[in-house]
């Protein structure tokens, strides 16, 4: 039996204006050296992610690891201790998501969706105790904002509750519906008993901080000091009594499997000693629950939900570039939005604008993308827009005059000119593969020869090379910064996440699908080792000489998050192959019959320079809004 735990305490935020909260790191500290002194967890097997760690990326990674090995017996804790907000379902506009609020998080491009966790947990073996705790959230309907929340000032909080801002027509309407969570957490799975969820918080509640801590980790820390072996029930039931010792309004809520609601937690205690909560003692001069706001009364009604979320899974799976991220939907009426400041209109002329301008949402290369990202579950819906004033609109509604105008220099700027030639020149140079192969594969399936008709494992093999080559040139130009942050801003971006999924799919998973498979997360280094020469040698002389260099350096970066993206799109290659064929021109239609005909009928499209303008626009927006 194997024991591994993965604690996240987030109390810092990239985005200055998210306010610094003052105990979540001490609680993920003090989960973790419970867990190793007092529960049999081996420290190297307890990883901890603190503040600037706690990216959404790092969260995904390290709970990737815990899960790689897992086994029937094994025993999982997955603990997050940050904010907790809502985001309207993308996948269905009447209910709530929820989100952990890590260290990157941003409202319009970085979101880290429990729906994108719960969905992974399903795949866990059967017979792994995972215990998910949760200190942050809150239910139900958001009180009316306390005061402006313009860009550059503090977002509003309550508690561990970061509300979405009032000042975004789209989130704005979330606090005037009273819409329903989404019971992500709550629907354990019916195949395997073996999944508890334990969050900080019941229905119409706060997750509160105390002074050395979170009122509920602090309050369950001391009911395992006293007792190891109190079931969750129980503990839940001491924590809640302390916790409203001290005039707090917090009730823990505890999603156990009846057979296992007098287990003792974390598969049992196994050492002696009851390790401290951070430095800070438990005497009573010490109360657990921060002061209630003035003003604040718990709200009624129907609730909208606690924090909730779960494990990733897969070998090598997903960093930030793999995970499924908002979907904004359609501004607000007006009736319901508050006011803001007057759209922001951006001069066409620009490469980018002049790019956009080629696809309308009726064009075949469109709806193409458009019925790959059906397909796949976890990916970002696309948002609709054809100039880079529209995806300012879109994606930043509150950008300003001089967020735009930052937004237009960088449109303008050689770096976007160079990252838009260089995907261009993929569609262009892997035209000559497609109309070999392509056609060749489609007319020889009509005359009934077969899968022998289609022989370009090679040359799709320098083609997939090619365009990761091409992906990592437009990569190093469009953001700044060392290289690794470089493809991280890349995959904070719905398009660019896009742009991952499409390759991932289509380029690699498809045509390469027993390799994809067997890979075991080595796919892509396989095919750059054996490929990256004669792809470098194509990329170099379309774009220039330094191209090739500048785009292997990159890639160093971007290789281990794509081959994630790879392990995650796989099991979905078959039905988009499926989706996508329908929208393939003329005798490409019979395309569904063979993979890897759909994989090589898809370079006569001008893909890359449609998905390449809408990452590079909305690289454009995210520097804007950031100040970079």
């Amino acid at each position: 039996m194997a024991k591994r735990a993965v604690c996240v305490g987030v109390d810092e935020y990239a985005e200055r204006v998210i306010p610094r909260l003052q105990g979540c790191a001490n609680d993920a500290r003090a989960v973790a050296t419970a867990l190793t002194q007092r529960f049999g967890f081996p420290e190297a097997d307890v990883k901890l992610l603190l503040n600037d760690r706690a990216t959404k990326e790092a969260v995904l990674r390290a709970v990737d690891w815990m899960l790689m090995t897992a086994a029937p017996g094994d025993v999982l804790v997955l603990y997050v201790a940050s904010y907790g907000t809502v985001m309207q379902d993308r996948n269905n506009p009447g209910e709530l998501d929820e989100v952990l609020v890590m260290h990157d998080h941003h409202f319009q491009f970085n979101q880290l969706r429990d729906d994108e966790l719960v969905d992974r947990l399903k795949r866990l073996p059967q017979g792994v105790l995972a215990t998910c705790i949760f200190d942050g959230g809150r239910l139900g309907p958001m009180p009316p904002p306390s005061g402006p929340t313009l860009f550059g000032a503090p977002l509003e909080t309550h508690g561990r509750f970061l509300a979405p801002p009032a000042d975004q027509p789209d989130l704005a309407a979330l606090r005037t519906r009273p819409l329903p969570l989404a019971p992500r957490l709550r629907a354990r799975r019916s195949d395997d008993p073996q999944f508890l969820a334990i969050l900080a918080c019941g229905e119409g509640e706060v997750a509160r901080e105390s002074s050395n801590g979170g009122a509920f980790t602090v309050a369950m820390m001391e009911a395992l000091a006293s007792n190891p072996s109190l079931p969750w029930d129980e503990i839940a039931r001491l924590a809640g009594e302390r916790i409203r010792s001290f005039g707090g309004q917090q009730s823990p809520a505890c999603f156990v499997p009846h057979p296992l609601r007098s287990a003792p937690p974390f598969g049992g205690a196994q050492s002696s000693g009851a390790p401290t909560h951070g430095s800070s003692s438990y005497g009573s001069s010490q109360p657990l629950v921060a002061p209630v706001p003035t003003g604040y009364t718990a709200p009624t009604g129907p609730g909208l939900g606690v924090m909730a979320g779960a494990a990733a899974v897969g070998v090598g799976a997903v960093a930030a570039g793999a995970a499924a991220l908002s979907h904004w939907g359609a501004p607000a009426p007006a009736a319901m939005a508050p006011a803001v400041a007057p759209a922001v209109v951006i001069g066409g002329g620009n490469p980018i604008d002049l790019a956009l301008a080629n696809f309308s949402e009726s064009d075949t290369t469109v709806r193409i993308c458009h019925a790959l990202f059906k397909v796949i579950p976890f990916a970002p819906a696309p948002v609709p827009y054809r100039s880079l004033g529209d995806a300012l609109r879109a994606l930043y509604p509150q950008a300003d005059a001089s967020v735009a105008q930052r937004a237009m220099n960088l449109a303008a700027s050689e770096g976007v000119a160079s990252a838009l030639k260089g995907l261009s020149v993929v569609d262009s140079a892997s035209t000559g593969i497609a109309l070999f192969s392509g056609l060749k594969g489609a007319l020889g399936l009509l005359r009934g020869q077969g899968m022998d008709a289609l022989e370009t494992d090679s040359q799709q093999g320098v083609d997939a090379a090619l365009k990761l080559l091409a992906m990592s040139y437009a990569i190093y130009h469009l953001y700044p910064g060392p290289l690794p942050g470089r493809v991280q801003l890349f995959h904070t971006t719905p398009a660019g996440q896009q742009l991952s999924m499409f390759y991932a799919t289509m380029d690699v998973a498809l045509p390469f699908a027993d390799n994809a498979v067997s890979g075991a997360g080595n796919l892509l280094g396989g095919l750059m080792q054996r490929y990256s020469g004669a792809a470098a040698g194509k990329l170099g002389a379309a774009v220039g000489g330094a191209a090739a260099g500048e785009a292997q350096g990159l890639m160093g970066s971007l290789l281990a998050p794509m081959e994630g993206v790879v392990q995650r799109v796989t099991p979905y290659a078959k039905q988009a192959a499926g989706a996508v064929s329908q929208h393939l021109p003329g005798a490409l239609n019979v395309a569904d019959k063979v993979a890897g005909v759909v994989a090589t009928g898809l370079d006569v499209m001008p893909i890359y320079r449609y998905l390449g303008a809408r990452a590079a626009a909305e690289a454009c927006v995210l520097l804007a809004s950031r100040g970079m």
